[in-house]
């Protein structure tokens, strides 16, 4: 079961939005919502992306989202612009939509 979702956001022009992060405490959400986050995280799992040559994206934005279990394992997911599936950026903005303020 996954018991919380960390976003980090680096990059982007000039690196003015370098360190932004967004954490979601899964386990404190309703029970649709927890479910809508296990889907959205598996989906992103088996997403691939395109890997593109060095500097193929100057100033992108890169992503990392680190997935916690309850049982104390932790997956990271990662992409950067040009390489984000659309699974990617919908647990991406999913994040960003329920993240604490």
């Amino acid at each position: 079961m996954i018991s919380g979702l960390t976003l980090e956001t680096t990059g982007g022009i000039a690196g003015r939005l370098a360190g932004r992060r967004a954490t979601v405490d899964v386990g404190a959400l309703d029970d649709e919502a927890r479910a809508r986050a296990g889907e959205l995280v598996r989906a992103a799992g088996h997403s691939s992306t395109a890997a593109s040559g060095p500097g193929a994206h100057r100033d992108a934005q890169s992503y990392r989202i680190t997935v916690e279990h309850s049982d104390g394992r932790r997956d990271v997911l990662s992409a950067t612009d040009g390489d984000v599936s659309e699974s990617f950026a919908r647990l991406r903005d999913w994040i960003r939509e329920h993240a604490r303020a």
